[in-house]
Order: structure tokens, then sequence, then C-alpha cells
């Protein structure tokens, strides 16, 4: 929280990862988006304000070959709350969540996680703005419940996940890496192996 001649400002760390991307290999890319938009109260499906002035938005663009870590980033909103209020207490309530592209990736899992953002604004007498605020997690809009964010700075965490068994074979520069390859394929080979011993022993079950 920064506070300035001309109001207080305050940030929201952002954090974005892809689960099973460092199993990838080739050229893969992808984009995610999220948004803040001030609502009317602290539930996920809080009807949106007619004020936007912190309203924003975050695009994080993954691309080139994966290292031996998944592909993963983190940038922060802003909010700033100008000198103008009034003496006394105000509440601002923000809703946090990443935008699913109507042409989504079929072998990627969207993280449906909603963050409810609650700001208390105190402008005392002397006219200094003072600012405290909650995180709380809720794992989609249908949660009630919501977990607060601990912390001093917490962060909304997002996690999609890569499908290994679900990639593309044709159309998209994305790959499974050899030792990733070869765990699935002696994976399906184990499970041919198992369903044969369970073939064999159930005839000689019969025939006894």
């Amino acid at each position: 929280i920064n506070n300035t001649r001309n109001g207080v400002t305050t940030k929201i760390p952002l954090s974005k990862e892809l689960a099973n991307s460092k199993q990838l290999s080739g050229s893969p890319s992808f984009v995610f988006n999220f948004k803040l938009e001030e609502i009317l109260s602290n539930t996920p499906k809080a009807e949106l304000s007619t004020s936007t002035i912190n309203n924003g938005s975050i695009t994080f663009t993954f691309d080139g070959a994966p290292s031996s870590k998944n592909f993963s980033d983190s940038d922060e909103f802003s909010l700033i709350y100008p000198d103008n209020f009034e003496v006394g207490t105000v509440t601002k309530y923000y809703r946090i969540q990443e935008l699913e592209p109507a042409d989504k990736l079929s072998f990627v899992s969207y993280d449906k996680s909603i963050y409810v953002l609650a700001v208390l604004i105190t402008k005392a007498n002397d006219g200094k703005l003072s600012l405290a605020q909650s995180l709380t997690k809720y794992d989609n809009a249908n949660d009630k419940s919501g977990v607060v964010i601990s912390g001093n700075n917490p962060t909304a965490s997002f996690v999609n996940t890569i499908d290994l068994y679900n990639l593309p074979t044709t159309g998209a520069n994305i790959f499974l890496n050899t030792r990733t390859f070869v765990l699935i394929g002696s994976m399906i080979l184990l499970g041919g192996l198992l369903a044969v011993a369970v073939f064999v022993k159930k005839r000689k079950n019969a025939k006894v």
C-alpha cells in the first residue's frame, strides 16, 4: 500500500502456472487472460458495480520450449483511490477470475477459482486515507464458503492443467518429451499385461 498526496494505491499479486507443461517439447504457445472488476458484495456471483475505475485485465503468454519447470508467471493488479472520499469508512469489493476463451483448448483444464477482494477505505478527520484488505478464494462461482488467504501480501493464484492423455496428434506444435512418452507407454503396456493376466486366471478358474 502506497500513500500519496493524491490518494492511496495498493497492488494485488496474481500468479499463473500451467501444470504438466514441463512434460512437453516442441514450441507450444498458450495465452491466458484474467480480469479484476468491482462488484457490489463479497460473493463470487455478485452483480457488477457501475464503477469501473479500478477494473483491469492481465494476460499471460507462455511460449517457447518448456524447461525442467512448468510454465509460470506473475503480475499484479493496481487499485488507485483518489483523495476525494468523505470522512468515514467505505468498503469496495472486487472479483478476480480467469476468462475461459470461447475456443478453449480441449486438452487444458482451466482453473475455475474466483477470488473476492474486500478493501476497507477509511478517511480520517485530518484527510488521510488508509486501507485494509482481505482476499477470499472460492473454488468456483457456486462455492458459498470460501477460504481467506492469509499473509501480509495475499496472492490470487491460478493453476491450469494439461491433460497429457488428450493432446492433439495434429495441428498443434506440442509434443510429449521422450521421458513422458516412455512413461505413458510403459503404463499402457503394464495395463495390457495385467488385463491378460486376469483373463488367463479367469480361464484357469473356469476349467477347475
